[in-house]
Order: C-alpha cells, then sequence, then structure tokens
C-alpha cells in the first residue's frame, strides 16, 4: 500500500504512515472515524462534529458544515453548493470539502483549483514563495567572491611569469656581468 514516486514513498489512498516499536515506518488503513491528512501523510481522528468510512481522505461533517482538510468549518461565501475555502486548498466538489493543494501547487482563497509553483519558486506551508533577497544576495556575493578570487589569481599567475621571467633576465645579465669581470680580471679580452 506504497508509492514510490523517486526517492519519496507516500501511502495510497486511504492509508496512512505508522511506525511500529522499532521505529520502521508502515502504511496502515485508515479506520472509520479517521481520515489520511495531506500534509503528514498519517491518519488522524475526524473532529468530534465529523464522521468517516474506512480508507477515507476526508471526513463528513453535519449539515451547513464544510470540511477544510482539518476540521469542519461554517461557509460564509457559499454559493451554488461552493465553499470558500482557505488559500492553500481548494473545493473539491466530488468530496463537498476544501482539499489541500498537492505539493508545489498553490491557491488563492476561494479557489476551485490549484496552479503549479512558477520555476524558480520554493514550496512551504502549502504556498510558493519567491526566493528571498537575502538568498539572491548570498548567492551574487557567492559569485563575486569567486569572480575577485579568480581576478587575482590571474593577477597572480601573470606577475609570477613576469618575475621568472625578469629573475632569468637578471641571471643571464649577472653571468654575462660576472664573465666579463672575470674576463677582465684573468686578463682575457670579451
Amino acid at each position: 500500500s506504497t508509492q514510490s514516486t523517486g526517492d519519496t514513498c507516500t501511502c495510497n489512498d486511504g492509508y496512512g504512515w505508522k511506525w511500529d516499536t522499532n521505529g520502521t515506518a508502515l502504511c496502515r488503513a485508515c479506520p472509520a472515524n479517521f481520515y489520511k491528512s495531506q500534509d503528514h501523510g498519517v491518519c488522524k481522528r475526524c473532529p468530534n462534529e465529523a464522521t468517516s468510512l474506512p480508507l477515507s481522505e476526508v471526513c463528513q461533517c453535519p449539515d451547513n458544515l464544510s470540511w477544510d482538510g482539518a476540521s469542519c468549518i461554517s461557509c460564509t461565501n457559499q454559493t451554488s453548493g461552493v465553499c470558500s475555502c482557505e488559500s492553500g486548498t481548494f473545493w473539491n466538489v466530488q468530496s463537498s470539502s476544501c482539499v489541500a493543494c498537492p505539493e508545489n501547487h498553490y491557491s488563492l482563497s476561494g479557489s476551485t483549483t490549484c496552479t503549479k509553483c512558477p520555476k524558480g519558486y520554493s514550496w512551504r506551508n502549502f504556498t510558493c514563495q519567491k526566493p528571498s533577497f537575502a538568498t539572491i544576495s548570498v548567492v551574487n556575493s557567492v559569485l563575486i567572491t569567486l569572480l575577485l578570487v579568480f581576478a587575482l589569481l590571474n593577477t597572480l599567475s601573470r606577475w609570477y611569469k613576469e618575475m621568472k621571467a625578469r629573475k632569468y633576465k637578471f641571471l643571464v645579465e649577472y653571468n654575462n656581468n660576472c664573465d666579463s669581470e672575470v674576463a677582465i680580471q684573468t686578463g682575457d679580452t670579451i
């Protein structure tokens, strides 16, 4: 009763995570009056005023109340049987309840659908979030630092090559001068 998506395992619909005494996570059927929590993937007890059948994803609320994914709420903006759901959830006609948007999706308050997060945004707490200025600043700082280090290494490399060439030129001149002095001292002609 598990599904695998890449590196992530999830329990099938109506099944929630339960840990045994050894700490091993197993998928167990959600019993009557429990529902599978979309945010943690575990079976949670329905509120006192609600009920559910075994293997439920939602709780059934009494008349004039709607399921918002965690509790029974009063719909103040109910039009044509659709409750105005909070942001991060959408109205699911089949379950007559507000259901949490899937991962990497968001919704505004009162939505009947969820929208995929734009590219480059991160997903936390059922909302898409822009990369923060602090994150961008850190990335820019790292890039600028790397460029400065590269420029410094390039300058040092050119300086080293120039010094090496000067040292060679100096040694050649020094050797030539030494040979001249030696030649003068010994009386030989140059």
